[in-house]
This record gives structure tokens, C-alpha cells and sequence, in this order.
């Protein structure tokens, strides 16, 4: 459970990486719903169940959106399409 979490971990990082090129104007194209589904493959490739992988990314990603501030509004849009991904992706 624990190497999944830094999976999870290191996806985000990506995530929130690709949210502030946006916020900062950069193009970034489909780069967050690919690293969403490359994160699900490799949970799911380290043993993760779907309902598990779906649970600790959704909890990653509303954690990180409730640290950002309210003018970042570009940044939570990307994290809030990774959350409706993971779901569109998982089920």
C-alpha cells in the first residue's frame, strides 16, 4: 500500500506541476489526463485495485485543492478535470 501511495504521491507532483504551468499561461494540451491514466497504470500494475486507486487519488487531489488559494483558478481547474479523469477512467 504504501509504494502505491508514492505513486500517487509522484503523479501529483506532476499534476500540480502541469496546474501551474496553466496558471502561468503555459499550453499544456492533454499532459494532465495522460498523467492521470499513467498514474492508474501504474497503481494498477503495483497491485492496486480500482475502488483503492480511485479513493487515494481523489483524496490527493482535494487535499491539494483545498491548500490552493482562490485566485489559482486555472491551477483547480486542471486538478478538478485530473478528479472527473480518475473517475471517467475508473468508473
Amino acid at each position: 500500500m504504501q509504494y502505491v501511495n508514492s505513486i500517487a504521491a509522484r503523479y501529483l507532483q506532476i499534476l500540480t506541476s502541469i496546474a501551474l504551468m496553466t496558471q502561468h499561461g503555459e499550453a499544456v494540451g492533454d499532459l494532465s489526463s495522460n498523467a492521470v491514466k499513467d498514474c492508474i497504470s501504474a497503481m494498477e500494475e503495483a497491485g492496486a485495485q480500482p475502488l483503492e486507486i480511485k479513493q487515494i487519488l481523489r483524496e490527493k487531489l482535494e487535499s491539494e485543492l483545498n491548500l490552493a488559494g482562490p485566485h489559482q483558478t486555472l491551477y483547480c481547474q486542471v486538478l478538478e478535470e485530473a478528479l472527473c479523469e480518475v473517475n471517467r477512467f475508473l468508473g
